[in-house]
């Protein structure tokens, strides 16, 4: 029998969340603990093809390395399979070298990270001790990658030559098998807007959205939408409630309601099915409509992440949101707040064509909104992306170091804002999503201290 050893990287030196980004990995804060769901992906898949497998978080478990050398030594892995992450991956490699010096000889480590950019992808293979990168979507091939039946999805060195090897997306994910999530330790893992014993679910994979210009979840799972179907979905929430005994869940999909009439069957059969449980998803403003937040609500949703990423309503139009309107944004955001489905706001500063104007703008569309929580970020110039091209041929990038590259390094400057100007706005626009959590004497006074703050500002140029 195969034994294989799962291994989600430590992060202690630099905590990221590697399923978010499309899997490129995004900055976390230590509050916020979500489940390595590609690793139990494969897991349960190897499982269920008879190898033996553990799976090892290093995100809920303490002393890490000690444990993972004490179940290296016990188990003595024939493969273990690690994470890699953009802003980690230096951390990642030395973990690597680390493990292979307590593994048996014969022992191979395998890499799982979400970019194909290749020097990322080299840097990885020449350096870590890795035998290949695992770089495509290999759910339902990974025992036959494990065997050498076939290389789809995978980077390799061969006679010191690289090698890629396409994968063919799968078209139907609704034959991904369930998940087993007795192989992680489901205690462990939290969403600040849910709580403590917050599991993940990814009901759809890719996106066609124009946003594709700087996001990474067209670049990583392509720009065609894959959803599961409705019952596929519901089927996995009864096992998520009624076997491991979690009643808060995250779905991760990067649009959750695009397809408006799959997510009113996924409500309908919550509904028809008794099934209890708070649930908080992520899409877009043009994806919804108050029919649809209705039936959401009534079947447990208690909240959204919307991106909305600008308060201008021409940069929405060319660089951020095409099909977004701030009308729609803030008619929707007002049904929300009627209903109670609490909103997280993803903004992100420094696009091209954004000026002290549009950040205003910004600024003055989280005071309308008051939005219950704020995600702010800065664009990041991931490498595949038409924005990294472009930043490439217009000398946009400031630093080339990957570490930098979670969602909230000032890692590109474009004329005429500075990370300066791109932090002091960061600051006041934080400032007013605080200031919209209250009502009172003393919050007014500030928040006219600070608008008149961020207009003298917008003034100086």
């Amino acid at each position: 029998m195969i034994k294989v050893l799962l291994v989600n990287t430590p992060d202690d030196k630099k905590p990221v969340n590697r399923d978010m980004a499309g899997g490129l990995g995004f900055d976390r804060s230590k509050t916020t603990v979500l489940p390595p769901m590609d690793l139990l992906n494969y897991a349960t898949f190897l499982e269920q093809k008879g190898y033996s497998v553990v799976l090892f978080d290093s995100q809920v478990e303490s002393p890490a390395q000690e444990q993972i050398e004490r179940i290296a030594n016990q188990f003595k892995p024939n493969v273990t399979i690690l994470t890699a992450s953009l802003p980690s991956v230096d951390n990642d490699i030395s973990f690597a070298k680390w493990l292979k010096g307590i593994l048996p000889f014969s022992s191979q480590i395998i890499f799982k990270i979400g970019t194909r950019f290749r020097p990322i992808v080299e840097k990885i293979l020449r350096s870590s001790g890795c035998t290949y990168c695992i770089i495509g979507e290999c759910d339902l091939v990974i025992d036959q990658i494990l065997t050498g039946h076939t290389m789809e999805g995978t980077a390799r060195l061969l006679n010191d030559e690289y090698h890629e090897q396409q994968e063919t997306l799968l078209k139907d994910i609704s034959q991904l098998p369930i998940p087993n999530r007795k192989l992680l330790n489901n205690d462990a893992y939290r969403y600040p807007a849910l709580g403590d014993k917050t599991t993940t679910m990814q009901t759809s994979r890719g996106c066609s959205f124009s946003c594709s210009y700087y996001c990474p979840y067209p670049l990583v799972q392509g720009k065609t939408w894959r959803a599961m179907n409705a019952s596929r979905v519901v089927s996995e929430i009864e096992t998520i409630i009624r076997e491991n005994k979690i009643e808060n869940i995250l779905f991760r999909d990067a649009t959750f309601t695009l397809d408006k009439k799959r997510t009113q069957e996924i409500c309908h059969l919550i509904i028809e099915k008794s099934l209890s449980f708070s649930w908080w998803c992520e899409t877009r403003i043009d994806c919804l409509g108050i029919d649809l937040i209705d039936i959401m609500k009534k079947a447990g949703c208690v909240g959204m992440n919307i991106g909305v990423e600008t308060g201008d309503e021409a940069l929405l139009a060319e660089r951020a949101k095409q099909g977004v309107t701030l009308s729609k944004i803030i008619q929707l955001t007002q049904h929300c707040k009627k209903v109670d489905i609490k909103l997280r706001v993803l903004l992100m500063m420094g696009l091209p064509g954004e000026t002290k104007q549009t950040l205003y703008k910004t600024f003055k569309l989280v005071e309308q909104v008051r939005p219950d929580y704020i995600g702010l970020t800065t664009v990041t110039p991931y490498p595949g992306t038409p924005f990294y091209e472009d930043a490439l041929k217009n000398h946009w990038i400031k630093t080339f170091d990957i570490n930098t590259f979670g969602g909230h390094g000032y890692n590109t400057q474009i004329d005429p804002l500075t990370s300066e100007d791109l932090k002091f706005a960061m600051d006041k626009i934080h400032m007013a999503y605080r200031f919209g959590l209250e009502d009172s004497a003393t919050t007014k006074a500030g928040k006219d201290k600070l608008q008149k703050e961020f207009l003298e500002w917008v003034e100086l140029q």
